[in-house]
């Protein structure tokens, strides 16, 4: 099985939502490895001086018997176009190490970004990210990502998203969407206009 891997926003030295990270791992940890979680990130992360400053990324990459910490400053990707790809075997409920059956499917976008992947149906995911979609009142997102993100469980937990089942056809009920992980803000960002994502 491949290894599994938390990405952790850090800001100037400071470790962001780790509960809902923590949560994740012991989730996993429960799922693959029928224990509890022998570490607690909040002790196990020791952030390196020099990325005490400005925005940086922490990949924890892990499974039962170690882990380690991968650390690298953060450089945005500009995204701006979606391209809608239908594949019923993508299977990313867990986040692995291995990304390889994604990146197979980035090789369909066409000229956009990224991809916006419909399973059985429903909108599911980004390459590497979960979407959001407004209408104009409310925000939403996919009731049934590809991984539940640790942004998109904080963002519901705290009633600033709702789910919502979603098909490629609903997508003109929305005016615009945004893309939202660990590495980026659902709230510094500009909402992108709907008609940017391509079937």
């Amino acid at each position: 099985m491949s290894r599994l891997v938390e990405s952790i926003k850090i800001v100037n030295g400071i470790p962001m939502n780790l509960f809902w990270h923590q949560k994740r791992i012991e989730i996993s940890f429960k799922n693959f490895y029928k224990s509890v979680l022998p570490f607690d990130l909040e002790e196990l992360i020791i952030v390196p001086e020099e990325f005490k400053t400005g925005i940086a990324k922490l990949r924890f990459i892990y499974n039962d018997c170690d882990n380690n910490q991968e650390y690298s400053f953060y450089l945005s990707k500009s995204v701006t176009t979606l391209k809608i790809i239908e594949d019923d075997k993508v299977n990313y409920s867990f986040k692995f190490l291995d990304r390889s059956y994604l990146e197979s499917l980035m090789g369909k976008r066409d000229k956009c970004d990224d991809i916006l992947i419909v399973k059985n149906g429903l909108i599911t995911d980004l390459s590497y990210a979960n979407i959001v979609f407004y209408d104009g009142n409310e925000w939403f997102t996919p009731h049934k990502p590809l991984l539940r993100g640790t942004s998109r469980e904080r963002l519901l937990c705290t009633g600033k998203l709702s789910e919502m089942m979603t098909k490629p056809e609903d997508l003109p009920k929305f005016s615009s969407f945004r893309i939202i992980n660990a590495m980026i803000d659902f709230e510094n960002q500009k909402p992108l206009d709907i008609s940017n994502i391509y079937f």
